[in-house]
């Protein structure tokens, strides 16, 4: 596929939006890895049995907030855990106002990661990584099999082709020569 030329309105709808939350080029990464794939992005960024010591380590009374923020997880969630492995007399009174929605920030500890985040970390890097993480944790996602929006593909192919490029608008598109062979059969029917 050439992707000199993207056109992004032509992409299909999940790649357009896969686009403008990442960017072209780390769309593109996504695309070649994942493309045809269905994947549920599990919850939490980090897997629990790595944070927890971690935060009670960190834990000195007055920073559950800021490592509820650096892991990923709720302040609430962070503190009922504190307070399970023996760190209530240190914790401050629970507040029942505090979020409940993650909010990553700081670096991203990759031994840390749940394991479907570490491929997603090395492809993309962290900063698109959290990015991902914060559009579609908890949620169930189909990367399409093919990269552009089939209506639009149709219509762009019967505009560009001459009679002598059907190669290049295969490579071009993604889309094989059945596919292209029926567009154009369409169109003279």
């Amino acid at each position: 596929m050439d992707r000199v030329d993207i056109d992004v309105s032509a992409l299909s709808p999940f790649y357009q939006t896969l686009s403008d939350l990442v960017g072209v080029e780390q769309m593109i990464k996504l695309y070649d890895s994942y493309c045809g794939g269905m994947f549920r992005f599990p919850n939490h960024l980090y897997k629990a049995k790595f944070v927890i010591g971690k935060i009670v380590q960190e834990f000195d009374g007055n920073n559950a907030n800021l490592l509820a923020r650096k892991f990923g997880y709720s302040e609430q969630w962070l503190r009922i855990r504190l307070w399970q492995h023996g760190c209530g007399d240190r914790l401050l009174s629970l507040d029942p106002m505090l979020s409940i929605v993650p909010v990553i920030e700081g670096d991203l500890d990759y031994e840390m990661l749940h394991p479907f985040y570490r491929d997603f970390y090395q492809l993309l890097g962290s900063k698109y990584l959290k990015i991902l993480y914060m559009a579609f944790h908890g949620i169930k996602i189909e990367f399409p099999p093919y990269l552009y929006d089939a209506d639009l593909v149709a219509r762009t192919v019967l505009k560009q082709y001459n009679g002598h490029n059907k190669k290049q608008l295969i490579l071009r598109y993604g889309y094989g020569k059945d596919w292209i062979d029926d567009v154009l059969n369409w169109n003279q029917e």
